[in-house]
């Protein structure tokens, strides 16, 4: 790993890490923080990046990122981290801004009533909401959440799912699936026997 790749990385977890332990004092030397350099074959161009992810006493996973650019302090990028991170936290939410619109789907395709705690609603999120929807016709309600403490912004997606069913795995156990044939392997040929039958 290079001196200035180290440097870098170096920063920017510990700038996240002061404002993180800063926030939440109970994490303080429970907390680790991994710096990983992706090789060539794994990554294309040069670019750095941050994630921190963050597990609940109620065992929900909360995370907050940052991406490094030109120009742009290592500190920086850190501090947008943690402060994306706190914020999530925060919220009062089970999941992160970055999860929110990821489960729409799996709501709307449900059977039954569904719902999930977060912050803010994103963008993203609300797109979400609207077409699917329009859709499938799911039916989605946002409401505040009613056990939200003082300075959370906590709200409570719900949604009567249409129950969709794949009706083509209904009659098929696994125990009923074939074993796959032992066939033999496909003879590869080298040219030669095609070059004889032209000479022919």
């Amino acid at each position: 790993m290079s001196a200035k790749f180290q440097s870098v990385a170096d920063r920017m977890s510990q700038t996240a890490r002061d404002l993180v332990t800063k926030e939440f004092r109970e994490v303080k030397g429970s907390s680790d923080f991994d710096i990983v350099e992706e090789s060539n074959e794994t990554a294309w161009g040069a670019g750095t990046g941050i994630i921190i992810i963050g597990t609940t006493s109620t065992g929900c996973i909360i995370a907050g990122s940052a991406l490094g650019e030109k120009g742009k302090l290592a500190e920086d990028v850190g501090k947008e981290a943690a402060l994306s991170f706190i914020e999530n936290v925060n919220s009062g939410g089970c999941v992160d801004e970055y999860l929110q619109d990821q489960l729409i789907l799996f709501m709307a395709l449900a059977k039954g009533k569904s719902q999930i705690k977060t912050g803010p609603l994103t963008l993203h999120t609300q797109t979400s909401i609207h077409f699917s929807q329009l859709l499938c016709g799911a039916k989605f309600e946002v409401t505040e959440a009613k056990d939200r403490k003082p300075g959370e912004d906590t709200y409570i997606i719900s949604c009567e799912g249409i129950g969709f069913e794949n009706k083509s795995l209904e009659s098929t156990s696994p125990s009923e699936i074939p074993a796959p044939s032992e066939s033999p392997a496909p003879k590869i040929s080298d040219g030669k026997e095609e070059e004889k039958k032209i000479d022919q």
